[in-house]
């Protein structure tokens, strides 16, 4: 049995060393050339240039959840809920209790929460008692799946 373990060891490591040079060289992506690209220029003329720029009579955009308000808050509020790196608010929904519990959480809360949830409860309509404020995270939880009622208030208010 030593002998075949000899042997089995032995052809082993010619086996890999074939396979190594018959597989092909690694493909570069890369321009590692030294000589300078060319570049190509196209002028257009003044009037068809007149002619690509946008419409006046375009209505403007509205805006969504993914971009931001005007130009800020529309009031002067004490606090700001600022957007995530892709732009959208932080709003989420979430079920606890086996999905019998509805919860909205609003993350990225600036400033004094409090005055957060008492004008939130103002332009939703919705009692105040319904707001759960989490002091270790800075994170404000609605009773509900009213995510896009937030987005709305949240957007029409200029976050």
């Amino acid at each position: 049995m030593s002998t075949a373990l000899f042997r089995a060891l032995a052809a082993a490591p010619a086996r890999q060393s074939l396979l190594r040079t018959a597989l092909p060289a690694p493909i570069r992506f890369r321009n590692y050339s030294t000589e300078p690209t060319s570049t190509t220029t196209t002028t257009i003329p003044p009037s068809e240039a007149t002619s690509a720029t946008t419409d006046e009579t375009a209505p403007a955009p509205t805006p969504t959840p993914n971009s931001p308000g005007p130009t800020g808050p529309t009031k002067n509020y004490p606090f700001r809920v600022t957007r995530t790196n892709s732009q959208a608010l932080a709003v989420y929904q979430r079920a606890q209790a086996g999905g019998n519990k509805k919860l909205t959480l609003i993350k990225k809360i600036e400033g004094d929460r409090r005055a957060l949830v008492a004008a939130l409860a103002e332009g939703l309509g919705v009692d105040p008692g319904d707001f759960i404020m989490n002091n270790v995270t800075g994170h404000v939880v609605l009773k509900g799946h009213r995510r896009e009622d937030v987005i709305a208030w949240l957007t029409k208010e200029g976050f």
